[in-house]
């Protein structure tokens, strides 16, 4: 029953950003160019993530949790960066709806 719960919040929780990873490219090279920044991005924090957690805990026993703390404040200050940049007109969203999944589920509606 504990797999299936961290499976239902992971669901929950690891979609939203694809809803928001999908809309940063025009509809002709979505696929292709989701596909390569993911998996370039999965080899290179998947690949270095054991070294590092491996080096961190010579600094502190929390170390491999600071790691994932600061992980998850890129990604959410990523995020936040993109949506200020598409409401100052800086960066346009590819998206095809007025209102894009992502925007209406974080009431980041403009």
């Amino acid at each position: 029953s504990l797999g299936l719960g961290f499976g239902i919040v992971g669901s929950l929780v690891g979609t939203n950003a694809y809803f928001f990873v999908v809309e940063l490219f025009p509809t002709s090279v979505r696929n292709t160019a989701v596909g390569i920044s993911l998996n370039i991005g999965y080899t290179i924090f998947g690949g270095l993530a054991p070294i590092l957690a491996q080096a961190s805990l010579e600094a502190s026993p929390l170390g491999p949790g600071i790691l994932y703390a600061i992980g998850g404040f890129i990604s959410a200050l990523s995020i936040l960066l993109g949506l200020f940049l598409q409401s100052r007109g800086v960066v346009q969203l590819a998206h095809v709806r007025k209102e894009p999944h992502f925007e209406r589920s974080c009431g980041f509606v403009g």
